[in-house]
């Protein structure tokens, strides 16, 4: 008894770490977020719809990430960093992990069915964005410009998704996911800052190991600089509660703060992709508690 119980918790634990949970729980978050500018805009909070599009985000995000890396199985293989993931280490075959991925999808598009059409398009939307950034030959992350673009759209289309759940995309959904984008963009470039030994190591080809980590960590900041303006002008024009504002002035106070030393240090710019994901959950945090108050 005792054996079959150690056993399922280990399943459930590759399970996880395959769909890596943790990326996938920071995008659904941003869905939320996005979900909760719906409702400041008049619509109808339903649970049922609600949990129903909570499901289909797991489902859609972790159908991205697991097949980003079945594409990837054979460029991770000598990757010390990934040597513990399921995949590689022998815990999931490769047609295991592929067919994990593709249940993941079709729970996500059948979820998604039950919502509004648009949601359902946009589900589509991002199977397709998934194919084109993973899959050889396109493999939109093997071109330093087009994995840019990638994380740009993929930042708005996932703020679109949350918004489209609750009431159809307007102006503002579009104004505000160009925000999102933004700052999904910064993230972006300061993960390239962690992953760029390893990268360059194995050759690959990324904004970091062409221009630099210097040139990736000022292309990080000035895009969160950017995203910081455009969150003051979205303020001016109301798409954004001021109070809300304030917050996230508060929030990227802390992460200047951050930054200023770290110009001159370049120790601490590992440190980047943390700071970031602090001053997003305290964003989106605000986001939610203003919007819903």
């Amino acid at each position: 008894m005792i054996r079959i119980v150690l056993n399922a918790v280990d399943s459930i634990t590759v399970f996880f770490r395959f769909l890596r949970i943790k990326s996938i729980l920071l995008l659904v978050g941003a869905s939320l977020v996005a979900s909760s500018f719906a409702l400041a805009s008049g619509s109808r909070l339903s649970i049922p719809c609600m949990a129903d599009f909570v499901a289909a985000s797991f489902a859609i995000f972790g159908h991205i990430f697991s097949f980003n890396d079945w594409c990837d199985r054979k460029t991770d293989a000598g990757n010390p960093k990934r040597k513990n993931a399921p995949l590689l280490s022998g815990r999931i075959t490769g047609q295991g992990q592929l067919g994990l991925s593709a249940c993941c999808l079709a729970a996500g598009l059948l979820f998604s069915a039950a919502l509004p059409n648009r949601v359902i398009i946009l589900s589509a939307a991002f199977a397709i964005l998934s194919v084109l950034y993973s899959m050889y030959p396109v493999s939109l992350k093997t071109r330093v410009f087009g994995a840019i673009l990638w994380h740009f759209v993929m930042g708005w289309l996932v703020f679109q998704f949350g918004y489209a759940a609750l009431r159809p995309l307007d102006a503002k959904s579009h104004m505000l996911g160009m925000y999102f984008g933004i700052t999904y963009a910064a993230v972006f470039f300061g993960s390239l800052i962690e992953d760029h030994d390893q990268d360059k190591r194995f050759g690959i080809l990324t904004f970091a190991t062409r221009f630099g980590s210097r040139a990736a960590f000022t292309a990080s900041v000035l895009c969160f600089v950017l995203a910081s303006l455009y969150g003051v002008y979205l303020v001016m024009r109301g798409y954004i509660f001021p109070a809300a504002g304030a917050a996230i002035a508060a929030a990227s106070l802390f992460f200047y703060g951050y930054v200023i030393p770290a110009m001159g240090n370049v120790r601490l710019w590992r440190f980047l992709p943390s700071a970031y994901r602090w001053v997003c959950c305290c964003i989106g945090g605000a986001f939610i508690f203003f919007n819903l108050r």
